[in-house]
This record gives structure tokens, C-alpha cells and sequence, in this order.
């Protein structure tokens, strides 16, 4: 099968999509917002895949050590294929980016960072002694 679309190809019809639905009722928020979302799906299976391939890794690394040659093949077998997979979606989500890009007038999308969630510390052993 021979592909005819290019990657730029696939980025003019996207920004077509989102374009199909411009009017001026309508502020440049919401389509910011679909370019980002677009990204942030992206982004997200890309980092399942990655996960994914990782796992599967480590279980071919224990099979091997195992000695155990049909279970080591198999989990070569689905790594192949994992890493086929990934090279697809880090296409897509430069594709997906470069949308974004295109949308915002030339933004990068980043991923957000989540914070960390700072907890009180409490006295363990204070509360022992008032149940005790």
C-alpha cells in the first residue's frame, strides 16, 4: 500500500478541520482548545506505548534470565511490534504539535508538569499515644 499523503498534507487537512468551524461568533479559545487536546491524546498514547514497550522489556530480560526461550520470543515478538507502534505515535504527535503551533502563531505545546502535592507531617506517634 503506498501512502499518498504527506505529513504536511495531514497538518493542512487538520487545520482545515478546525478552521470548517471558525466564525465570529465564536472566540479563537475553542480551537486553541482542540489543537490542545489533540496533543495532550497524542501525548498520552504515546506514553502509554512507551510504558508499555518498557514492561515488556522487563519481562523479556526475567524470561531470558529464566531460560525460558519461548516466553523471551514471544515478549521479542510484541516488543517489535510495540516499538512499530511508537515510532507511529511520535509521528502523530508531531503532527498534532505542529497543528498547535500553527493555531496559536507559533506556541510550542508542552506537556503540563503536575505539581507535587505537599502534605502536613504528622506525629505518628502523638496520635499512638492518644488512642493507646
Amino acid at each position: 500500500m503506498t501512502k499518498a499523503l504527506t505529513t504536511s498534507n495531514i497538518i493542512s487537512q487538520k487545520l482545515e478541520h478546525i478552521n470548517y468551524f471558525r466564525s465570529d461568533e465564536l472566540h479563537d479559545a475553542l480551537f486553541i482548545g482542540m489543537a490542545r487536546d489533540a496533543c495532550y491524546t497524542a501525548n498520552n498514547s504515546l506514553n502509554f506505548k512507551k510504558k508499555q514497550l518498557a514492561d515488556t522489556l522487563g519481562e523479556y530480560d526475567r524470561f531470558v534470565a529464566e531460560k525460558d526461550d519461548n516466553a523471551a520470543d514471544r515478549s521479542e515478538r510484541f516488543a517489535g511490534r510495540l516499538y512499530a507502534e511508537l515510532e507511529v505515535l511520535e509521528q502523530r504527535l508531531d503532527i498534532e504539535k505542529a497543528v498547535y503551533s500553527q493555531i496559536t502563531g507559533g506556541e510550542e505545546w508542552q506537556p503540563t508538569v503536575k505539581r507535587p502535592i505537599k502534605r502536613k507531617a504528622v506525629d505518628m506517634e502523638a496520635l499512638r499515644k492518644k488512642v493507646a
